[in-house]
């Protein structure tokens, strides 16, 4: 199976070209930077009768097909109908190949379309049945390409997303999608045989029944939980969400009231550092004060002692006699300045005991603030906080319990329809030998199998419905609704989740599914000029959807904009930014 790897256009300009990978490719950005040109390009390169864009400074337009066993390039010139093609790998031999045969005497001839096929590991020149006259034709790599290469007009289709825009080509894409699905051309004799009705009876019974049998084993409380009135249980999301608001209410009332008293305790730890501070000098400047008035002490009783004693008149050093001098007296000066310091001692002594007892108060009131902001805490985390979560936690057990009466509801109808379709198949009249050929006597399991994809899609993608869609005329029906009536862009959502569907089905249950899967604008359509407002979870959804795809597919989105909240670390995001400073500015240089 190829994908593809590479698209470009070449001319007087140069080259200009865009990488494409495996899984998903998401190219996004401001409008007129050319990203549904790409798609133009595309369709051109792998045979479109004509290119509908018009390039100044490009001629050329090229495809590069990734391949296990090599890279295989398709170049063609704008007006031309033959390619050149350029290959490493060994099933397709390089040249140049014609678009299309010329005519039946050129049926030997290789062309586009054979190696197409091969890439594809699909039998070339297959002959398919396109009219009720068993009238045959090739089933070629476009017979049903428009399903799978869906551009920016056609994904707000009224009509069938799947059938071809022209009627005349419907008969070869009806015979050709059940090429795809199950290998098979089918011929008039196998059509008129009475066994072979019989086998594909019993084979739709068959797995009809195994259908009944595992709803009853998925859903065995189907019943019960059909039975849960749904306005009942939004009651009681709405009651309970009343609760929540009021106690979050009280939770920021009590946030704020926690905030404000932690305020509290940190101005009160301020002041008592400063208290504490001041205590420290007082009690330095004490300390110097109380060995101030020792020393005073000490010079005036040391005067007192001095004039008891006999004054030495006797030189040291000859033993002559010493004239006798007259001594100041220090005392008086002592005395006076110990009399100014005492009442300084008494003052600091007296202060320093008030601040102790300011220290005391406001140690007092900290921890009483303290047990107080610690009730509070305890009020948050033990009281609202768990009260809240449990709130929470039963608005969730009511919203599972709608949801699963949506379900059931739906299942029920699934299940009514099995049953419907046994009795149906029972009453069938064998088809007379000899009759016209009706391709869609072969759609009854496809159909079966592609309604299932796509509802499960519709659940995935957040899409409001009751009862599963059912297929007629090649579109879906929901609720008994056509989409005829929808905006553009729910119509975009419905047929881009219809095509992805086929995309998906075919690569699940088919015998040859399509390489790659490329939709223009299945998003934007529903943010612009749309009739009806598309909830934002649609647009979510379509889009998780299309993340479900893995390495082995490929599927190219264009879009505007990308839907918040996702994770795209495992997607290609090439951005076009429309600036000629920043990133790129969009497909190629003279398109803007």
């Amino acid at each position: 199976m190829f994908y593809l790897k590479r698209v470009g256009l070449k001319g007087k300009l140069g080259d200009s070209n865009l990488e494409l990978h495996h899984g998903l490719n998401v190219i996004y950005g401001s409008s007129n930077t050319g990203k549904s040109i790409i798609v133009e390009c595309v369709d051109y390169a792998l045979g479109d009768k004509e290119c509908n864009i018009e390039f100044d400074g490009y001629d050329t337009i090229y495809l590069t097909l990734g391949h296990k066993d090599g890279d295989v390039t398709i170049s063609r010139k704008l007006g031309e109908n033959c390619v050149t093609v350029q290959s490493d790998n060994h099933l397709i031999q390089p040249g140049v190949y014609p678009v299309k045969r010329k005519s039946k005497s050129h049926e030997n001839d290789r062309c586009l379309d054979d190696f197409l096929l091969m890439l594809c590991e699909i039998p070339t020149r297959t002959k398919i049945v396109v009219s009720t006259e068993w009238k045959k034709q090739n089933f070629t790599f476009r017979t049903c390409l428009n399903s799978f290469l869906i551009k920016q007009e056609n994904i707000i289709r009224r009509e069938s997303p799947y059938l071809p825009l022209e009627k005349m080509a419907h008969g070869s894409y009806k015979s050709g999608l059940v090429f795809l699905w199950t290998g098979n051309t089918y011929d008039k004799d196998a059509n008129s045989d009475d066994k072979n009705w019989r086998i594909r009876k019993s084979a739709i019974e068959g797995y009809t029944e195994e259908l009944l049998k595992k709803v009853e084993q998925d859903y065995p409380d189907l019943e019960a939980k059909a039975k849960v009135n749904p306005k009942e249980m939004e009651n009681n999301i709405n009651t309970t969400l009343e609760q929540i608001n009021a106690n979050e209410d009280l939770l920021h009332k009590l946030f704020d009231e926690n905030r404000n008293l932690g305020s509290e305790i940190y101005q009160i730890d301020d002041e008592l550092n400063e208290l504490n501070n001041l205590l420290m000098k007082y009690k330095a400047l004490n300390t110097q004060y109380l060995a101030d008035e020792k020393r005073l002490e000490l010079v005036i009783e040391g005067e007192k002692h001095a004039l008891d004693l006999e004054e030495n008149l006797t030189c040291p050093f000859c033993n002559g006699k010493l004239d006798k001098g007259i001594k100041e007296s220090c005392a008086e000066a002592a005395e006076k300045e110990l009399e100014r310091l005492a009442p300084k001692i008494k003052d600091l002594e007296k202060t320093s005991i008030n601040i102790n007892l300011q220290i005391d108060d406001l140690k007092a009131k900290r921890t009483e603030i303290v047990k107080k902001k610690r009730k509070v805490l305890d009020k948050i985390n033990e009281e609202i906080k768990p009260l809240i979560s449990k709130l929470q936690s039963d608005i969730e057990v009511y919203k599972k319990a709608i949801e699963d009466a949506k379900e059931a509801k739906i299942i029920m109808g699934l299940k009514k329809q099995y049953e419907d379709k046994i009795v149906e198949l029972d009453s069938q009249v064998k088809p007379k030998k000899d009759s016209k050929f009706d391709v869609m006597n072969y759609y009854s399991s496809i159909f079966n199998k592609l309604e299932d994809e796509y509802y499960r899609l519709l659940v995935f993608g957040n899409y409001r419905f009751q009862e599963k869609p059912i297929i007629e005329k090649f579109d879906f029906i929901i609720d008994g609704r056509h989409k005829y009536s929808q905006g553009q862009g729910y119509r975009a959502y419905l047929n881009g989740l219809a095509c992805l569907a086929l995309y998906n089905s075919l690569w699940q249950n088919g015998v040859y599914p399509m390489p790659f899967l490329i939709m223009d604008s299945p998003i934007q359509s529903l943010v612009e000029n749309d009739e009806v407002t598309v909830e934002e979870s649609m647009r979510t959804g379509l889009f998780r959807c299309l993340k479900e795809i893995d390495a082995s597919k490929q599927v190219i989105v264009i879009e505007n904009k990308l839907p918040e909240g996702l994770d795209y670390s495992n997607v290609n995001l090439v951005r076009f930014t429309k600036d000629e400073k920043t990133g790129r500015y969009g497909f190629a240089k003279d398109i803007r």
